[in-house]
């Protein structure tokens, strides 16, 4: 313990040395505030039927510094979920000096150039997971609009993802493809004060990509982030713009209201994005070693729901360029830290502005 504990802080040494990594840059910030927080979130569909979600976090809250936690969802065609997770105090787990690979018991992060490796390896379960993301375009993030002190680096976009699976009762690994979302997310505060609820969408089909992020600070005032990029580059960014989150059929039931349906309307662009089958719904306090899991309970009651989500956005003509109509599939992840105190309040079926 005490070998694995002096290679963390040795890492830490070497990344206070080397300065904190530039916007885009993968790697671990390991901030040393006291609520510091950050994590990675990949989700994934692939051919064979399979879907993954996943969150590889570093925080400081609760007792201690830098707990660790991989957690993830195989959900596999038949809707069962083979879920794995692995949390580790400081000391029990591993960061490389330079903040690139993350080991966390069986589970390990690790970024590679443009290569990215997430793996789950555990003997004793007889499962195992090996997975390639691809990254072939740069990272992006918000310019201006990002919520402050609240910074998301939105790694990879509909990227190619290949690799292997072993689960119990099978004789020989599976290999899978398809296409994944990958974005680092950190903070230097408890993220129940920055944040009530967040709503993310990735297509995840090849070609002119689509991701749509939606934050709602406790304060309720929104901070949104589009961006449309395509084999050149950047087709459209953009932070201002209007959602209208329609309820589903009978309205909300629980503080934790999952809209059927994203409205998106702007000056030059308009869409929807239809929060459809429910893929996954998850408590991630569940995920956390006790004590610190007890302890953040008192902040914070989080939810996590995943749909698969078919999207429509066009683009209006602009000088030079025709208009641009796009359709086709992602996945969104609709994440509360706590529930709403008048669930009905919070969706209706206006129109795009009143919300």
């Amino acid at each position: 313990m005490l070998r694995r504990r002096t290679l963390v802080l040795a890492a830490l040494a070497a990344w206070l040395v080397a300065g904190s990594p530039e916007r885009g840059d993968p790697a671990a910030r390991l901030s040393t505030a006291d609520d510091a927080l950050e994590y990675w979130d990949f989700v994934a569909r692939f051919e064979q039927g399979h879907r993954l979600v996943a969150r590889v976090l570093v925080t400081n809250q609760g007792p201690g510094d830098r707990t660790a936690v991989g957690v993830g969802q195989l959900v596999l065609p038949n809707g069962e979920v083979i879920e794995f997770r692995n949390g580790r105090l400081e000391g029990r787990w591993s960061v490389s000096p330079d903040g690139r690979s993350l080991r966390i018991g069986s589970t390990r992060l690790e970024f590679a150039g443009s290569l990215r490796r997430l793996e789950y390896d555990n003997d004793r379960r007889g499962i195992e997971l090996r997975l390639r993301i691809h990254g072939e375009a740069p990272a992006r993030f918000q310019r201006s609009g990002e919520r402050p002190g609240y910074r998301v680096d939105l790694l990879d976009l509909a990227a190619p993802v290949d690799g292997t699976i072993l689960l119990p009762g099978m004789s020989a690994p599976l290999a899978i493809a398809g296409r994944g979302a990958l974005a680092h997310t950190w903070m230097d505060e408890s993220e129940p004060r920055r944040v009530l609820r967040r709503i993310d969408f990735a297509s995840l089909d090849a070609g002119t990509a689509v991701y749509l992020r939606d934050v709602t600070d406790p304060e309720g005032k929104d901070h949104r982030w589009l961006i449309v990029v395509g084999d050149g580059g950047v087709v459209l960014e953009s932070s201002d713009f209007e959602i209208a989150r329609e309820s589903p059929a009978g309205g909300p039931q629980t503080g934790y209201p999952v809209p059927s349906r994203l409205r998106i309307a702007a000056p030059g662009f308009s869409g929807a994005v239809t929060l459809g089958h429910k893929i996954l719904e998850h408590d991630p306090l569940g995920d956390l070693p006790q004590p610190f899991r007890f302890l953040l309970s008192f902040a914070t009651r989080p939810r996590r729901v995943w749909t698969d989500s078919p999207f429509s956005l066009r683009v209006d003509a602009a000088p030079g360029r025709s208009a641009i109509e796009i359709e086709g599939n992602g996945i969104t992840s609709v994440t509360y830290l706590n529930p709403l105190s008048s669930p009905t309040s919070d969706l209706g079926t206006g129109p795009p502005g009143a919300h």
